[in-house]
């Protein structure tokens, strides 16, 4: 055998040899070619609406090493590369057992793709939850959502022990809407759902403009803190606005199977308000946003509404980064709804992202140069908000702003706080809730924020016509 036959048999083995570790460093340069590009937005993003707590410095420090890293992969994930061809350039012309690279780049496609389309497919079930659409004392509106199209019933009666009246959905579907018209006011009324466990109960509102009670919760990122559902369990309120960032991707449906799961022992039992938060909408969220949700449609979208309850009324407001969702036809909406609004009555606004606020998203947003004169202007008395994760109370001018973020597991560092002149109280890392009472001359607003240990503090403003 001559010298230049034996440095190619040579080479063959040589390459033989080598070509399991290139197949796993291109798997892996893959996977981190990927978790770079993720690693990357998220930092953007992040500086972008600035979050500068010591917290969030920390982890852009580890995913700036861990880019660090996945590049490094990556190099050597084009050493394997060239490594495959030299292998396939070895094997015998034509042949198809070499194709790794290309295998493996589909393969890599593949993954990515399933992760990012998978979740949006994926069935799932959803408990009854109520809602408002019509007029509070007579009417209430039942969704909720299964895994496979089938046709289900709603009971209901003004005992559990007698569920006489049978709603038949019609139509094998997943979604199912009921809305219960003609109901008396200020009455208790108990149903069930065939295919869910259960009995529960509600209460129409009564009509009376004397007195409200409604409770208000913020960023539960899918995970509601526990104290926070016992602590509104206790307070029992006529209905509960949550001002937005209910899951953590709206895109991926489980993260709102999740979300119900942990509020069931509210939502089946409260009419559920809610404002559309930015992480509601993440990857393509709003279209699960607007399935998964019944809210009237006095505007003609969902995405922004108003309603009226005993009296006092409410606007929601689509706001979900500061004003970018804000267009022209939201605004006309608006201006036209607070123009008919008379001025002593007690009037709502409730969206998601922070308006005045101790942090730094404030000068981010252009919230306040938006909105303040205007709803100063038609006497607007409380705006509440989430977004940032603490509680605070704010006052300017004749408007009193709530940011109550803290439903949730995750909160604000003190670090991230430098007090604003208009900030009356500040909390930071607590769980909590607002239980708010309206009166005819007063309303009396009582955050309930809870320690470690199951402790509750009570922090109280009043408001006064």
């Amino acid at each position: 055998m001559s010298p230049s036959s034996n440095r190619g048999e040579s080479e063959r083995i040589l390459v033989r040899k080598q070509q399991p570790r290139a197949i796993i460093w291109f798997l892996l340069g893959m996977i981190g070619a990927v978790f770079a590009s993720v690693a990357l937005w998220w930092m953007v993003i992040e500086f972008w609406y600035g979050i500068h707590t010591f917290t969030f410095w920390f982890q852009h420090v580890i995913v700036a090493i861990a880019i660090g890293i996945q590049f490094y992969v990556v190099l050597h994930c084009r050493n394997a590369i060239s490594l495959l061809r030299k292998r396939r350039e070895v094997a015998r012309a034509g042949s198809g057992r070499y194709k790794l690279t290309s295998f493996s780049f589909i393969a890599s496609l593949l993954i990515i793709a399933g992760f990012t389309f998978i979740p949006r497919v994926n069935h799932v079930a959803i408990a009854p939850h109520l809602s408002y659409t019509g007029d509070p004392a007579t009417t209430i509106t039942v969704s909720w959502y299964t895994r496979e199209p089938c046709e289900t019933r709603l009971y209901l009666g003004i005992s559990s022990h007698g569920l006489m009246n049978e709603t038949v959905v019609s139509g094998n579907q997943r979604l199912h809407e009921v809305q219960l018209t003609g109901l008396s006011p200020n009455t208790r009324y108990y149903y069930n759902v065939s295919g869910f466990e259960g009995t529960w109960s509600f209460m129409t509102a009564t009509g009376d403009t004397e007195n409200l009670s409604f409770g208000v919760i913020s960023d539960v990122h899918q995970e509601i803190h526990e104290m926070v559902v016992n602590g509104l369990l206790a307070v029992d309120p006529s209905f509960i606005i949550n001002t937005g960032d209910l899951v953590n991707f709206g895109g991926w449906t489980g993260s709102w199977e999740k979300y119900y799961n942990g509020v069931k022992p509210l939502c089946t039992r409260y009419p559920m308000m809610t404002a559309i938060g930015n992480h509601d909408t993440m990857l393509g969220g709003m279209r699960n946003y607007k399935k998964f949700h019944a809210m009237p449609a006095s505007s003609g979208t969902e995405r922004y509404y108003y309603f009226t309850c005993n009296g006092v009324h409410f606007i929601s407001l689509d706001l979900e980064w500061g004003i970018e969702t804000f267009d022209h036809a939201q605004r006309e909406w608006l201006i036209q709804v607070l123009d008919t609004i008379p001025e002593q009555d007690w009037l709502v606004v409730f969206n998601h992202c922070s308006h005045f606020t101790s942090t730094r998203f404030q000068e981010k947003t252009g919230m306040v140069d938006a909105f303040h004169s205007l709803f100063n202007k038609h006497d607007v008395d409380m705006v509440l908000t989430g977004h940032n994760h603490h509680f605070e109370i704010l006052q300017q001018d004749t408007v009193t702003y709530i940011i109550n973020g803290i439903a949730g597991h995750h909160f604000e560092s003190w670090r991230a706080i430098e007090q604003a002149p208009q900030s009356l109280h500040v909390t930071c890392g607590k769980p909590g809730f607002l239980e708010i009472r309206v009166f005819h001359e007063t309303t009396n607003i009582t955050a309930h924020l809870f320690e470690e240990n199951g402790q509750e503090i009570t922090v109280s403003h009043l408001l006064e016509r």
